[in-house]
């Protein structure tokens, strides 16, 4: 799914009665400030909530829901989420404050879709935004990329680093029978790669473990204790539904902003799956995330299974790592928080805006192509557009 440059309208509606937060003599107090009951929302939607405590409460954390899912956990105030969504619609949201001693509190806001969606709202220009890696620099001319979608060159809007961009990352890991014993170092060392690749507010991250089912153990949150803690509930199980889970794992990435990224730690195997292979790519590929697979104890008599993993970091702009029994599983860690802060954000607008769901195969080359002609570049092999 390509990214777009959208709107958001917020329009209050002064005569609908807002609903109540929780009343202030609680402990805990909180607020959604933005939006408002009865606004209308689309696009590039800042959410961002209050919270006020007496009594001595103390925050832990404050949680967003939209719609009946919880979308991120937001542990460090300002208390914000910004939100994408694609269509003027009603929703309701939800924000939660969660106390030490064990309080709750939330608040119910319920935005509003308009009377007549005319064209007013659907008409928006479209824009594609692309994560390359370019291998061995991190410095290119503004002007020293060239993209061609279906062939046909388009142009470029802006270039830059994404090193400052927001970054999304699923942590997604094999917890089938054949793989638990690998995992063990890989897990122990998680905690590292979190911290590391934790560095501004706005980052996040959710884990999910899968064998039997894919199974969500912390959602989207800024807090790298809890994400840690999670791991500490994987529990093994007896298919490896690969290809279901990196579908569910690409669902969780939506109207989620920045640099998104999941990392699957398997042996590349799949079992009674329902989804195929090319229908876990296209769900990655449809909410723009990067996959980096790390196969884990596969060497390379496997030649089905890293093909299957090469392919899934071929087409969706990641990349295929390798941990092996000796070595640091640091070292793997590293080297995927590196590649993140190390691409180019390019962002073009498209000679034909809009689609129906059509694929759109993209290139990008380096406009001086002979003399770059030993470097090598790495990203997604195009977008659904919608």
């Amino acid at each position: 799914m390509a990214a777009a440059t959208a709107f958001v309208l917020l329009v209050p509606v002064s005569a609908l009665a807002q609903d109540s937060p929780t009343a202030p003599s609680e402990p805990l107090r909180v607020e959604l400030i933005s939006p408002r009951v009865g606004d209308f929302v689309s696009g590039r939607v800042e959410m961002r909530a209050e919270v006020a405590t007496t009594q001595g409460a103390q925050v832990l954390f404050v949680e967003f829901e939209v719609d009946g899912r919880v979308l991120f956990a937001d542990a460090q105030p300002p208390y914000e989420l910004v939100w994408n969504t694609p269509e003027v619609a009603a929703h309701t949201i939800v924000v939660r404050a969660f106390g030490a001693r064990g309080e709750v509190a939330e608040h119910v806001v319920k935005t509003e879709a308009p009377p007549d969606v005319t064209e007013t709202f659907r008409s928006r220009v479209d824009q594609v935004e692309i994560f390359v890696h370019v291998d061995g620099t991190r410095e290119v001319d503004p002007g020293g990329f060239r993209v061609l979608e279906g062939g046909i060159e388009q142009p470029i809007s802006a270039i830059d680093h994404s090193e400052d961009l927001p970054v999304a990352i699923g942590f997604m890991l094999d917890s089938s029978g054949s793989m638990v014993r690998q995992l063990g170092r890989a897990i122990d060392t998680a905690g590292s790669f979190i911290d590391g690749i934790m560095q501004q507010e706005q980052d996040k991250a959710f884990v999910m473990s899968f064998a039997d089912l894919p199974s969500v153990l912390q959602q989207f949150t800024n807090d790298p204790d809890r994400l840690v803690t999670s791991l500490e509930l994987i529990d093994s199980g007896r298919y490896t539904r690969l290809y279901d889970s990196i579908v569910a794992a690409a669902h969780q990435f939506d109207g989620h902003e920045g640099r998104r990224a999941l990392i699957v730690l398997s042996d590349g195997r799949d079992s009674d799956s329902d989804a195929k292979l090319a229908e876990a790519i296209a769900a990655a590929q449809r909410y723009d995330v990067a996959v980096y697979p790390v196969a884990v104890g596969l060497s390379s008599r496997y030649f089905r299974e890293r093909r299957v993993l090469s392919r899934i970091a071929k087409e969706t702009g990641g990349e295929l790592l390798d941990l092996s029994g000796r070595d640091n599983p640091r070292r793997v860690y590293e080297r995927i928080a590196r590649d993140l802060r190390e691409q180019f954000r390019i962002t073009y607008t498209p000679l034909h805006p809009g689609g129906d769901g059509e694929w759109r195969p993209i290139e990008i080359h380096l406009a001086d192509a002979e003399r770059n002609k030993q470097r090598k570049l790495r990203t997604r092999a195009g977008y659904w557009a919608q």
